[in-house]
């Protein structure tokens, strides 16, 4: 290839949510360590413009400039991580921080009065069907379009208006059920964990200790602790049954609640419901408001056990070869299914949390470490196939 080609990386990373804002920086860190960084430069887009520095994110660019870019010299693009797969305009705009979201309300009465996908994709300058998938054919100079571990929740209700040109020159999924939807029509597709996975061996404790706020260094030094995150919709009129359940855990095993909000993006809203519960619990539970990306890797990393409904907060924990209990969500008990090792292969109601505590808790971590290492070494590989594309 060319001197100079762009590596173009999009996904969902103009959002306050912990695993989307993940993806660019795991890859950019492989990209770098495995390229020549005088003949590649790495760009990160999302939908729009956004500057989530503060919190240890990328800055990225909005789409329309990808677009643009694509236009010119010849070009990569990587469409990394997240359930990206399936997301519509609509419900993207809804996650933003945007004047146009007002008009994607009101449900099936908007939709009668217009189409809310025509009007969002107008909005946020989009030019594909879907927001992140794009078609190789429409850019003449893209060289290769590569997708890494996404996700696609209720992909089968979507299959029929999928076709083989829309994935590219290197197609992986992460959860087993999108796998095989997918293989139907693509039979090249392939099966990798989630390439967050991978953070532990960038950001090892150690290093991670160097990157966190006072007050999260201040509590991990001083207490053992079990960390809780719940998303709103979930949690909603269940706090006080939450509250309960892990007072019941703080006094039985001894352990503090660390109540640390993993997204507050739209549809995630973690710190609604951990406020509450907190002041339920007071001196039994610590509540981090504003935690970055370090903040929440490293408190996770240190913790006895994660406990929570964010596929991310499962994946962190994995990482770190910390025990994990995932609340019912459909796309973390998919993953877990896939990944995962009995006991902690499913996710769990929230009136089963604490029958199941004792025996998560203490489930064998060489089981584990196993697991872990497994999933490094598929993403690793995967990772290896992208790099000899862009290479080609």
């Amino acid at each position: 290839m060319s001197i100079n080609t762009a590596i173009n990386i999009l996904g969902a990373y103009d959002r306050h949510n912990y695993g989307d804002l993940l993806f660019p920086i795991i890859l950019q860190n492989f990209l770098k360590d495995n390229l020549d960084n005088e003949k590649y430069s790495i760009n990160i887009y999302a939908i729009l413009e956004s500057d989530l520095s503060s919190y240890g994110a990328l800055k990225t660019k909005r789409i329309s400039d990808l677009y643009e870019s694509m236009k010119g010299d010849s070009s990569v693009l990587i469409v990394a991580g997240g359930d990206v797969l399936t997301a519509q305009w609509a419900s993207v705009l809804l996650a933003l921080d945007h004047p146009g979201k007002v008009l994607m309300k009101g449900g099936r009465v908007t939709s009668r009065l217009f189409n809310r996908n025509k009007l969002a994709k107008y909005l946020l300058g989009g030019k594909s069907d879907w927001p992140f998938v794009i078609k190789k054919s429409d850019f003449q100079n893209l060289k290769a379009l590569l997708y890494n571990s996404v996700g696609g929740t209720n992909y089968h209700k979507f299959a029929n208006l999928f076709d083989g040109s829309l994935f590219g020159d290197y197609f992986s999924v992460r959860d087993e059920i999108v796998c095989n939807s997918i293989k139907k029509q693509y039979e090249a597709v392939k099966l990798v964990p989630d390439s967050a996975i991978i953070m532990s061996e960038f950001y090892p404790l150690d290093t991670l200790k160097t990157m966190i706020s006072s007050s999260v260094s201040k509590f991990a030094q001083e207490q053992s602790y079990v960390f809780f995150q719940i998303n709103r919709t979930l949690a909603r009129g269940k706090e006080t049954e939450l509250a309960q359940i892990l007072k019941s855990i703080s006094e039985k095993f001894n352990l503090k609640i660390c109540l640390c909000p993993i997204g507050r993006a739209n549809k995630h809203e973690d710190h609604v419901p951990l406020q509450d519960i907190h002041a339920m619990l007071e001196t039994q539970s610590f509540y981090i408001d504003h935690p970055s990306i370090w903040d929440t890797m490293f408190l996770i990393a240190n913790s006895r056990m994660y406990i929570g409904t964010s596929l991310h907060g499962a994946i962190t924990a994995m990482s770190y070869n910390v025990p994990y209990m995932g609340i019912e969500v459909t796309k973390l008990n998919q993953y877990l299914k896939t990944w995962s090792v009995e006991p902690l292969n499913k996710t769990f109601k929230i009136n089963n949390i604490l029958n199941n505590f004792n025996e998560i808790i203490n489930v064998d971590k060489e089981l584990l470490k196993q697991s872990r290492d497994k999933q490094i070494q598929l993403v690793k590989e995967s990772f290896d196939n992208m790099i000899r594309i862009i290479k080609d």
